[in-house]
């Protein structure tokens, strides 16, 4: 099987990113007078060389990054790719009849998903008015019978 991970971020803070990249410059240190932390592409690449994927993944507001859309594929495979063989293009060449599942997460769901709230309080909203107000008075006094009854 092959695991599939597509993250995207965007440099929300890049001071903050710049900062984090020149104190791991600055603990690592080679030396060579080069500061490769002074650009955002430079520091991208010393965090990115540092830090695991998954660590910047479960904090990327510390990196001065916001997160984006991310997908996961689990794909069945009959042998192991050959080393290197699907590095240039790695989601290239996946036949979607062996994806087993996939995971996507996106703010388009959360969206969509606030459009279906949205429109469930309206439906309720509406029924509400169109309810007979006597009829609440009925569910009132049944309310007050039963705690009655309790009491005895």
């Amino acid at each position: 099987m092959s695991v599939l991970i597509r993250r995207d971020y965007a440099v929300a803070e890049p001071q903050r990113l710049l900062a984090q990249a020149q104190r791991v410059e600055a603990a690592v240190g080679d030396g060579t007078g080069t500061e490769a932390s002074a650009t955002i592409h430079g520091a991208l690449g010393i965090l990115f060389d540092e830090f695991e994927a998954d660590e910047i993944a479960s904090r990327p507001k510390e990196f001065g990054l916001e997160e984006g859309d991310s997908t996961l594929w689990v794909t069945a495979a009959d042998e192991t790719a050959e080393p290197g063989a699907w590095l240039e293009a790695p989601f290239e060449g996946v036949d979607p009849q062996r994806v087993v599942c996939r995971f996507d997460v996106s703010a388009v769901f959360d969206d969509e998903i606030n459009d279906e709230i949205d429109d469930i309080d309206e439906v309720e909203d509406e029924i509400e008015d169109e309810l007979d107000p006597d009829l609440d008075a009925d569910l009132d006094e049944d309310e007050d019978l039963e705690a009655l009854e309790a009491d005895r």
